[in-house]
C-alpha cells in the first residue's frame, strides 16, 4: 500500500510539473459542466435528435460550460470549481424533483415557498430518482483531475480567447432562438419536448416558446435566469389592470351581490390529502365504497380532473371554496393573501376550519381570513385519526367546517399501521400510499357514521374530495402493467380525483362517469345550497344539470387565464367596492 501512494505521489508530481495542467483542468472543468448539462437535458426529455432547436441548446450549454471553464485560467486559488461543479449537480436535481412534482421547472416563486416545507422535506424524495446522482459523477471526476494536475499558474490570454468562444457560441446559440428555426407558431410544440411524468389527454408533451425550451434545458441559463429575476423580485409591481376586454369576460360571471342568500343546510367539507379516485374500492376504502353504494342522496364523481398549480393542496382548497383557479405563476397564497375573494365559507355565520401540524402551510393563517373563516382548530399531527376525531367533536358547533388531512400526504411514510395486504413486485411506494388511503378510509368511517346516526350532521351538506392527485404518469402507468398482471382488483387506474357530495336535498343518486373539472364542485354546491343568487357564480358548472360538463360556457384553459388576470387585479375588492 505503501509503495502504491509513493507512485501515486510521484504521478502528481509530473503532472503538476506539466507545462499544460492549467489547459487540462479547464478542459475537464468544460467537459464536467457540459456533462452535467447534457445529463439533465437526457434525463427530463430522454430522447435525443438533430434537428435545430436541439443543436441550438447544445450550442448554449457549450458556451456556458467554457465561460464558466475560462475563470480558471485567471485565478491562482482553483479548488472553487469542485463547489461550482457540485452546485450544478445538485440544482440540476432540484430542478428534476421539481419537475417531476409540478410538471414545470423551478421559478422564481418556487424559491419564495422554501419556507413552506419546514417538516415535510422528505416528501421531495419520492420524485428523486437511482439515476438523478449520475449528476454528480462528473464533479467525482473533476476532483481527482483537480488533485492531480493542481497548478496556480494563470493564463490571462488563454482566458480572453476561451472568454471570446463562449461569446461566439451564445451569439450563435441566441440568434438561433429569435430565428425560431423549428416552430413558426408563438408555442413550440416540439415533438423531443417530452414529460413522461405528466401527461395530458392522449399526448404528453409540454409547450414551450422556444426562448424557454432552451433556457430550461439549459439548467445553469436556468440557474442564473432565476437568479436574476429572485434579485428583481423586490423592485416589481404587484399591481396589474385588467384590459376592458378581459373585465367584459369577468362580468359574465358574476350577477348583483344578494346580502339575504342563506345556505339551505349547514356543510361540512373534507379535503382529503393526494386522494386519487381508482382507489375507492371495497378492498381500499371499505367505508366509503359501502357509503356509495348505500346512500341514495349522493352525487358521485370518479373522474375529477384536478386543476392546482404550483400551490397544490392551497390551491385546491380555493377551488373548491371560491371557484376561481390558480395563477399561472406561483402560489395564489403566498403572492396575494390580502386580495378579496369570493368563499362558500363567507355565506354561513360560524365558519371554522381543521387543519393538521401548523397554520403556517400554504399560508393558512391568512388565506383563512380572505376566507372570513372566523376559527381554526390545529391538530399538532400527521395522523387522521386525530383529525377526524377533532373534526367530529366541532363540527356541531360551526354552520361551515373544512377539514384538511394530513396522513396521505406524499411520501407516505406517516401511516402507522399496514393493514394493506402486501403483494410480490408492487412498488414500495405505491403500497405505502394504499396503506395511507385505507388508514384514512378507517377514520372516515366515523364521520359517515354520523351522517346516518347523527341528525345535525344528516341535515348537513357533506363533501368528500381529493386536494389534488399525487402520483406520477409514469409510476400510474408502471402500476396499471402490475394490475394486469396479478389481477389485483383496480379498474381503470387514472390520474382524477373524486367528488361524493351527500345532501338530503339530493333527490337520487347521481353517478357521473365522464370527466369533469376540480371547478365544477363550486357552482354544483352553491345549487345544492340554494345560493346560485351569490354574486360569484364560478366558471364551473352545476353537475346536477345532465350533462352539463357538456356545454361549458368557458373552456378550463380559457377559465384558467382569466382567473389569473382577476386575481391579480384584486378583481373582487373593486367590484365589491362599486357595488
Amino acid at each position: 500500500m505503501k509503495q502504491l501512494w509513493t507512485k501515486w505521489l510521484a504521478l502528481r508530481s509530473k503532472t503538476q510539473a506539466c507545462k499544460c495542467a492549467t489547459y487540462v483542468i479547464a478542459a475537464v472543468f468544460a467537459v464536467t459542466i457540459f456533462a452535467q448539462c447534457v445529463s439533465f437535458h437526457s434525463i427530463v426529455y430522454s430522447e435525443a435528435s438533430f434537428e435545430p432547436i436541439y443543436l441550438v441548446s447544445m450550442l448554449l450549454k457549450a458556451c456556458i460550460a467554457i465561460f464558466f471553464a475560462s475563470f480558471w485560467l485567471i485565478t491562482p486559488q482553483k479548488y472553487w470549481v469542485l463547489p461550482v461543479s457540485a452546485l450544478v449537480g445538485f440544482w440540476s436535481m432540484a430542478e428534476l424533483i421539481y419537475f417531476r412534482s409540478n410538471s414545470i421547472f423551478i421559478e422564481k416563486y418556487s424559491l419564495t415557498m422554501v419556507g413552506n416545507m419546514a417538516g415535510v422535506w422528505d416528501s421531495i424524495w419520492l420524485f428523486n430518482h437511482a439515476i438523478d446522482w449520475v449528476l454528480l459523477l462528473p464533479t467525482l471526476v473533476l476532483g481527482i483531475v483537480v488533485y492531480l494536475f493542481y497548478s496556480k499558474q494563470t493564463h490571462f490570454q488563454a482566458f480572453l480567447i476561451a472568454l471570446a468562444v463562449s461569446f461566439l457560441l451564445n451569439g450563435v446559440g441566441c440568434y438561433g432562438i429569435h430565428r425560431k428555426l423549428e416552430c413558426v407558431r408563438p408555442v413550440c410544440t416540439h415533438k423531443h419536448v417530452f414529460n413522461p411524468y405528466a401527461k395530458f389527454g392522449d399526448a404528453s408533451y409540454l409547450g414551450f416558446t422556444t426562448e424557454n425550451y432552451v433556457r430550461n434545458v439549459s439548467v445553469l441559463h436556468s440557474l442564473i435566469f432565476q437568479v436574476k429575476e429572485l434579485v428583481l423580485m423586490p423592485f416589481e409591481k404587484e399591481t396589474y389592470e385588467m384590459t376592458t376586454i378581459e373585465s367584459e369576460q369577468a362580468h359574465l360571471y358574476v350577477q348583483p351581490p344578494n346580502v339575504n342568500c342563506t345556505p339551505a343546510t349547514p356543510l361540512i367539507v373534507l379535503l382529503i390529502e393526494s386522494f386519487e379516485s381508482w382507489t375507492i374500492t371495497p378492498e381500499v376504502t371499505p367505508n366509503l365504497y359501502q357509503f356509495i353504494q348505500d346512500t341514495p342522496s349522493l352525487l358521485y364523481a370518479n373522474k375529477v380532473q384536478s386543476q392546482v398549480r404550483h400551490g397544490v393542496s392551497a390551491d385546491g382548497q380555493m377551488i373548491v371554496n371560491t371557484g376561481l383557479l390558480p395563477l399561472t405563476d406561483g402560489a395564489t397564497c403566498f403572492r396575494y393573501p390580502q386580495h378579496t375573494y369570493p368563499a362558500i365559507s363567507h355565506l354561513y355565520q360560524n365558519p371554522g376550519i381543521v387543519v393538521a401540524l401548523s397554520l403556517s402551510y400554504w399560508n393558512q393563517k391568512f388565506m383563512n381570513e380572505a376566507y372570513g373563516i372566523q376559527q381554526a382548530y390545529v391538530v399538532p399531527s400527521w395522523l387522521d385519526s386525530k383529525m377526524f376525531a377533532q373534526l367530529d367533536a366541532v363540527k356541531s358547533q360551526h354552520d361551515y367546517i373544512l377539514s384538511l388531512t394530513m396522513t396521505m400526504h406524499a411520501p407516505f411514510q406517516k401511516c402507522p399501521v399496514n393493514t394493506y395486504p402486501a403483494v410480490d413486485g408492487m412498488p414500495d411506494d405505491i403500497y405505502r400510499y394504499l396503506n395511507s388511503v385505507k388508514y384514512m378510509d378507517k377514520h372516515l368511517g366515523r364521520i359517515l357514521s354520523a351522517i346516518a346516526n347523527d341528525p345535525q350532521t344528516h341535515s348537513s351538506t357533506v363533501v368528500i374530495t381529493g386536494d389534488h392527485n399525487v402520483l406520477s404518469y409514469k409510476t400510474r402507468n408502471n402500476f396499471k402493467q402490475l394490475n394486469q398482471e396479478l389481477q389485483l382488483g383496480f379498474d381503470e387506474i387514472g390520474e382524477y380525483i373524486p367528488l361524493i357530495i351527500y345532501s338530503p336535498r339530493i333527490e337520487q343518486k347521481v353517478m357521473i362517469t365522464d370527466t369533469i373539472c376540480q371547478m365544477d364542485i363550486y357552482p354544483t354546491l352553491l345549487h345544492i345550497l340554494d345560493c346560485e343568487s351569490y354574486y360569484w357564480k364560478g366558471f364551473g358548472v352545476n353537475l346536477l344539470e345532465k350533462d352539463a360538463w357538456k356545454h361549458r360556457p368557458i373552456q378550463p384553459k380559457e377559465a384558467q387565464r382569466l382567473s389569473d388576470k382577476m386575481i391579480r387585479a384584486n378583481y373582487f375588492e373593486k367590484l365589491v367596492t362599486e357595488e
